[in-house]
């Protein structure tokens, strides 16, 4: 695994890190991102989203290429669904479910 060391462009969100994949065979790892780390796996094609709506499918670079920058988003955290229970004098979650969020 390659561990990038925490450094953030200052023209990306707060929530994204550079990496660059110099190797098929790279694994990034984001380590300082709030809760979990992000990853990204260079070997696999990734489908990348542009600021305009249009996407396109990335591919690992061929071995003697060019490296490719990388931009990873890092993980959100998932709500918990809770309610203030009454009886109980405390926040509760039982019967509470998140269904959706983005």
């Amino acid at each position: 695994d390659l561990l990038l060391d925490a450094k953030v462009d200052p023209t990306l969100p707060e929530n994204f890190r550079n990496g660059t994949c110099r190797h098929v065979d790279d694994f990034l790892v984001f380590d300082d991102c709030p809760g979990n780390p992000a990853t990204y796996n260079c070997s696999l094609p990734q489908l990348v989203v542009f600021p305009n709506g249009k996407n396109k499918t990335m591919y690992p670079p061929p071995i003697g290429d060019e490296p490719v920058a990388v931009a990873v988003s890092c993980p959100g955290k998932q709500p918990e669904c809770t309610f203030w229970d009454e009886a109980n004098a405390r926040w509760a979650g039982d019967g509470c479910d998140v269904v959706n969020y983005t």
